[in-house]
């Protein structure tokens, strides 16, 4: 028998062809509105997830009859009815954000070294995937967007009854216990009109069984707690926390403004033998003491048990319209005396005072308080969003009051007109007279200490990322130091502090008598001669020192008087 010589077809074996186990990628086409999605099918097999079912069968591919199997390509997409495609996109970077740091951007030339952001910031897009994923019972990715929900609730301006909402609609336990907590303790009657009669209902029993509760608590476990109803008991541990905070700045308020009246309390007595009581000095004393009387109430409003906290929150309303317009009438009697010759300008400025009052006027309206659970003790219920108009509106006034009295002095400088010598001027006050000088500086000193606290108040309350707690009390101490300054300010002007030793050429001497303060101060003008100003008179042994105050002389025996001095003057008014 021979042999047979195998073929070369029967040596070899064909093998069937397959899939890569790694790179090859299965995808699926959605359309959402009028756009197509091709992504990888292994996003959508999580367990228990809506879509688990319709592909853990074979790979999406031809139908057994060559039809198109749904999903597979741009002409046969899974249509997804009625949702956004905002919100879709917002899905798949969540859900491929590996994936999705590293695809191609088609507006670029292709970049292996691309790492692009997931930039899910927002918190529209969060609650779109939050959305979907309840929807589809995507059970991680569902905890991701509680969580970055949550985190973007504080740059939002929802009230606690649209959280409320929010929390119903996608079965958030979390939010709906917070929201119950809080409504429990913080509804009231205008609050009632937010909730259906179901949810009413619920508080209503809520609230009944609570403070039976805590009044069992109270007799049964009152000898082994020390103070079992403790206000901060009834806020979150964070809560708690910012509100120790804002009660320790409010207090420190108030004891940084008692030290500044009592250790300025002999310059007031001073003030008032020295000074003839006018309009300012009457007006100083309001503004002084309704300050500490606004500060103190403040104080006892948020740390006493007052049980009661109507009568008390009734006194601060009374004090918001008298604290800052008081301290802004100080600047405007400046403004008055500096533009005393300029009717337009002070009544600009009358006007701008009277937009203050009106800015004081919205704490008044739009800021309530309420008791703290069932204890004694009371907190601030919420404050309405006009209510920024007593930080701005003042803001404003010192501004323009700033830039009316800085132009007024500058034009007392007697210096050659060229930009360098003006920014000396303006910044430095060089080339003033003293007098002049130092009201200048006294101003820049007001300004700018205020204007820092007052920029850091107005952006905290416009910033929804901070907590309403910490964006509340800030203007607290933004009242003491607008006080402190600007009486300062003023009894500089009054007990007439600016001094100037000059030279005098030959013997220049006032009798001893002559140490009562003149109350005025003669200006050269701009250009014209050196500077004269007039003050009690002390001696050095060297100069004359001539203390400045404007009170006592007018002005036309000053124009005479300068004339007299062989030179024109401005003279600057009492202020």
């Amino acid at each position: 028998m021979g042999t047979q010589v195998p073929t070369p077809t029967d040596s070899i074996t064909v093998s069937p062809i397959k899939r890569d186990d790694c790179f090859y990628v299965d995808t699926i086409v959605f359309q959402v509105e009028d756009t197509l999605f091709r992504v990888p099918k292994w996003g959508f097999e999580e367990p228990e997830c809506f879509f688990a079912d319709m592909f853990k069968s074979a790979l999406p591919g031809p139908g057994p009859n060559g039809e198109q199997v749904e999903g597979t390509s741009d002409d046969s997409p899974i249509v997804m009815e009625g949702e956004s495609k905002f919100h879709f996109r917002a899905f798949l970077k969540a859900l491929y954000s590996r994936v999705y740091k590293v695809l191609p951007d088609p507006r670029k030339p292709y970049d292996a070294s691309l790492d692009r952001k997931v930039d899910i910031s927002g918190y529209d897009e969060w609650l779109g995937v939050l959305h979907l994923a309840t929807k589809w019972n995507f059970t991680s990715m569902r905890k991701k967007a509680i969580s970055e929900v949550e985190r973007c609730f504080p740059r939002t301006k929802l009230t606690i009854w649209e959280k409320m909402d929010i929390a119903r609609k996608y079965n958030v336990r979390e939010w709906i216990c917070d929201g119950f907590f809080w409504c429990t303790y913080l509804m009231d009657e205008e609050d009632a009109h937010h909730l259906d009669s179901s949810t009413f209902s619920v508080l209503v029993i809520l609230r009944s069984t609570l403070h039976a509760s805590v009044r069992t608590m109270a007799n049964v476990s009152l000898d082994s707690l020390p103070n079992p109803l403790t206000p901060v008991a009834f806020f979150p541990p964070d809560l708690a926390y910012q509100v120790t905070i804002a009660q320790y700045v409010l207090a420190g308020s108030t004891a940084v403004l008692i030290w500044d009246i009592l250790t300025n309390l002999h310059a007031d007595i001073k003030m008032v033998k020295r000074v003839k009581v006018n309009l300012s000095i009457i007006v100083y004393f309001i503004s002084r003491l309704s300050t500490l009387f606004f500060l103190l109430g403040a104080t006892i409003l948020q740390t006493a048990p007052l049980s009661n906290c109507q009568p008390m929150n009734m006194a601060l309303k009374v004090m918001y319209p008298i604290v800052l317009p008081s301290t802004s009438l100080l600047f405007f009697f400046r403004i008055q005396a500096l533009y005393s010759g300029n009717t337009k300008v002070v009544a600009f400025f009358f006007c701008m005072w009277l937009a203050v009052i009106g800015g004081s006027i919205t704490p008044a309206i739009g800021v309530g308080v309420m008791n703290i659970g069932t204890t004694d003790y009371c907190t601030n219920s919420g404050a309405r969003s006009y209510v920024f108009a007593a930080g701005v509106i003042p803001f404003v006034n010192d501004t323009l009051v700033f830039c009316a009295t800085s132009w007024k002095l500058w034009k007392n400088a007697y210096v050659t007109q060229s930009i360098h010598n003006n920014v000396k001027v303006m910044v430095l006050g060089r080339h003033l007279p003293a007098f002049s000088r130092a009201l200048l500086r006294d101003g820049q000193a007001y300004y700018l200490t205020t204007l820092t606290v007052t920029l850091v108040t107005i952006a905290l309350f416009f910033d929804n990322s901070i907590s309403v707690v910490y964006r509340a009390f800030t203007g607290t101490p933004n009242f003491a130091l607008m006080n402190s300054m600007a009486c300062h300010v003023y009894r500089n002007v009054k007990l007439g502090v600016y001094r100037e030793s000059f030279g005098v050429t030959g013997s220049m001497s006032l009798p001893r008598h002559g140490r009562t303060v003149l109350s005025t101060t003669v200006l050269g003008s701009r250009n014209q001669g050196p500077d004269v100003g007039a003050s009690s008179t002390r001696h050095d042994g060297q100069s004359s020192v001539l203390e400045v105050e404007l009170d006592h002389i007018s002005k036309t025996s000053l124009e005479k008087g300068g004339q007299r001095l062989g030179h024109s003057s401005d003279v600057l008014p009492a202020v």
